[in-house]
């Protein structure tokens, strides 16, 4: 089963789960139930032969409907509530029997994340996208309701239609409306419309836009020879299959009268006619075999013999049209190509010659090629090569030549244009119910194709350590993950967690509500068994990145020195001792005692704290011969921020003189006295002093006071102060006065 799947509030939410067994079966592997996962209890989640113990959030809405159907434990909740949202649960396989070899069924969870909108479905067009022709249209729809599938609907007929369903990845299925769709107009809009179960609707459009095409033309005349001085009719006729590409029709005698008319026969099938009124000269006749007119003689006696009154044999001819151009071949992309998929290019050209036809060649891709020859009309026969190739991010153009007989050649290009798909993000390990000051692990990956498509993925929030790795999956396919040390604070309980993935052509992006709770003292760290008390804050805050000064105070004897301080975690782990070689790795050359301990100072400096050094740690004296002094009240926990406090300034006139002197303060909190912020500001000052204050509670506030002249110049300015943290991070606050003169 998946280990989080996503669940529509208001619809159905099947999970899917099987299971198998290799020794030890269970007895009835008929019975599944599901329990919420817990420390120590079995929240029951369902139980469909037994649901009177079922917990309130899933009572009456769970069902194990395929679970008599071999080894199956699927679980189906109906209707998804947001009181499912988080719920991490996992099935039990006959859990009225458990002995020693019983399998633990917990190790294996899935985390339930409710969505209140669903997913827009994706509309994909295959065929020759030209007006007149068809096309298939596909509309599917991603979802986690397998049992009660959603509605979808097209806003074009449906012709020979299908609906289909399809296991995707994670727990979803894939519901597909295929159809038909002839292409009457060159520019129009479909429409998908999905109806989940529950009510939610969502749509998605794709505009269609077709090649309009034409047919070349033909000539037709009304007598069967052009007399001298007589008028003829001779017609010319294009088709076509867009009504706004009306052609206009010329001829070589301009002088003479010609007609044209438009009509059409569909929605599809235009046509054009233009009518000559021809009156011949002697001029006119020539010895080209342009033009030219020829009939069969069928008869043992020669034609000149042939004196009949009867029907003749030149009533019915053919006319040569003779051209030294060679016909371009038309070039066609079907579908549209996509890095690791198939595609095919269509090449064509027509002529007259079926004994000797043309050669069609064509490069620039790789492939095995299908060659057919179809009738057009009499005499006129089409020429098509098709070939299918995996497409690849290099591709670039296909040209497609035709060689004829005589020794004429003509190429055509196109350009493929391919496109980089890509893959929605996910955020493949959430921060789940996090505890301020705490860091977790938050990661996002995303897939994609093209290595030049690479993305850059951001999140909303600063100041956050973050990393970036990229990888090729397989051929074309590349997985580029961020991972986020993200560091919550009460102040983000309810606010959402989203990464972005920003490519060249869009972006997608997922989010996490965040639950963020307070940090509640372990017992642990709250001794109380001691003859003496130490003055340590149970939970202290400190800046990633930066350092870190405990307040640490003991009761001492001016008789009874201590011979050193320790400090370590509740795994025994030492971070500070004054001999370096007890102290782990993780914390060598970071720490140091600050004051005098037999002062009673036992204050800790931390420098370049990283974001899991929240502790919590202990601190505890030793003299010469070993004993250990513990004090009540010794242990801290530290939360972390990843950010800077920022600064606050004091107010400035809203209005001042140019060359008017100016006195402004700016201070910032922070818990690192033994490296304090240093400030920058946008003036200059005349006069500058920085002071220190030390609050009860361990917290210190720097203030900068400076003295500056107001510059000269009318109009609004911007007075902006720095706060700049030990080892690098800053933040700044800006106040606006107006200044005259």
């Amino acid at each position: 089963m998946p280990s989080n799947i996503r669940g529509l509030k208001g619809s159905c939410l099947l999970i899917p789960c099987t299971f198998d067994y290799y020794y030890n079966p269970p007895r009835r592997p008929d019975r599944v139930a599901w329990y919420q996962y817990a420390s120590y209890s079995y929240p029951l989640v369902c139980k469909d032969w037994d649901m009177r113990d079922e917990i309130d959030e899933f009572k009456g809405k769970t069902w194990t409907p395929n679970s008599g159907s071999g080894r199956n434990c699927d679980l189906l909740i109906k209707p998804v509530t947001q009181h499912h949202h988080r719920q991490k649960i996992y099935p039990w396989v006959d859990p009225d029997y458990t002995g020693k070899y019983t399998h633990a069924f917990w190790d294996k969870t899935v985390t339930i994340e409710v969505v209140d909108r669903a997913e827009a479905p994706r509309i994909t067009i295959y065929g020759d996208r030209k007006v007149g022709q068809s096309v298939t249209v596909q509309c599917t729809a991603s979802h986690t309701c397998s049992i009660y599938p959603p509605d979808l609907s097209l806003n074009i007929p449906l012709r020979s239609h299908s609906l289909t369903h399809s296991s995707g990845s994670g727990g979803t299925t894939e519901t597909t409306l295929t159809t038909t769709l002839n292409i009457e107009r060159d520019h129009q809009t479909v429409q998908c419309s999905v109806r989940h179960m529950g009510g939610h609707t969502v749509t998605a459009t794709q505009t269609l836009n077709a090649e309009c095409s034409f047919s070349a033309l033909t000539i037709s005349r009304t007598s069967n020879e052009f007399l001298e001085g007589q008028a003829s009719k001779v017609t010319s006729t294009a088709s076509y299959t867009c009504s706004k590409h009306i052609p206009t029709l010329t001829w070589n005698y301009g002088s003479m009268p010609a007609s044209t008319d438009t009509s059409n026969s569909g929605s599809t099938s235009w046509r054009t006619v233009s009518t000559l009124t021809f009156t011949a000269s002697a001029n006119d006749h020539g010895m080209s075999h342009n033009q030219d007119r020829l009939y069969p003689w069928m008869d043992k006696h020669p034609i000149t013999s042939y004196q009949s009154l009867g029907p003749t044999f030149y009533e019915k001819t053919s006319q040569l049209i003779v051209s030294d151009q060679a016909q371009e071949p038309q070039v066609s992309i079907i579908g549209i190509p996509r890095v690791g998929e198939e595609s095919t290019v269509s090449c064509n050209v027509r002529h007259t010659c079926i004994s000797a036809p043309p050669t069609l060649t064509i490069s620039g891709i790789p492939g095995e090629d299908l060659i057919t020859d179809t009738l057009v009309t009499d005499g006129i026969w089409e020429r098509t090569v098709e070939r299918t190739w995996a497409v690849k991010e290099e591709d670039q153009s296909v040209k497609c030549t035709v060689s004829y007989s005589g020794g004429q050649r003509e190429t055509s290009e196109i350009k493929l244009n391919v496109e980089c798909p890509y893959n929605s993000i996910t955020m493949t390990e959430r921060p789940g119910n996090a505890t301020e000051g705490v860091a977790k692990s938050v990661i996002c990956s995303v897939s994609y194709k093209c290595k030049k498509n690479k993305p850059t993925i951001v999140w909303n929030y600063e100041d956050i350590q973050s990393s970036l790795k990229t990888k090729e999956n397989s051929s074309n396919t590349f997985i580029t993950v961020s991972n986020l040390t993200f560091i919550g604070s009460l102040e983000d309980d309810g606010k959402s967690l989203t990464c972005t993935a920003q490519f060249v052509t869009g972006e997608t992006s997922d989010s996490e509500t965040l639950h963020i709770k307070k940090y509640v003292r372990d017992p642990y760290e709250n001794d109380t068994f001691n003859d003496q008390a130490a003055d340590v804050p149970f939970r202290f805050s400190a800046l990633t990145g930066s350092c870190v000064v405990i307040p640490c105070s003991i009761p001492y004897k001016e008789d009874e020195p201590f011979t050193r301080g320790v400090w370590s975690k509740r795994n025994n782990d030492i971070i500070y001792h004054n001999g370096p070689t007890f102290v782990v790795d993780h914390f060598k050359g970071r720490t140091r005692m600050l004051g005098e301990l037999n002062e009673g100072n036992c204050s800790l400096e931390i420098d370049d704290i990283k974001p899991f050094d929240n502790g919590p740690f202990c601190f505890h004296a030793e003299r010469d011969n070993k004993d250990r002094y513990r004090f009540n009240n010794s242990c801290v926990f530290i939360v972390m921020k990843a950010s800077p406090e920022k600064p606050v300034m004091t107010s400035v006139p809203a209005e001042v003189d140019a060359g008017s002197m100016i006195t402004v303060s700016c201070s910032v909190t922070h818990t690192c006295p033994s490296h304090p912020p240093v400030f920058s500001w946008s003036v200059s000052p005349l006069t500058s002093e920085v002071t220190h204050t030390w609050t009860p509670q361990g917290i210190w506030e720097t203030t900068s006071n400076i003295t500056f002249t107001a510059a000269g110049g009318d109009g609004v300015k911007n007075l902006t102060c720095t706060a700049i943290s030990w080892l690098g991070k800053q933040r700044a606050s800006t106040v606006q006065m107006t200044v005259k003169g």
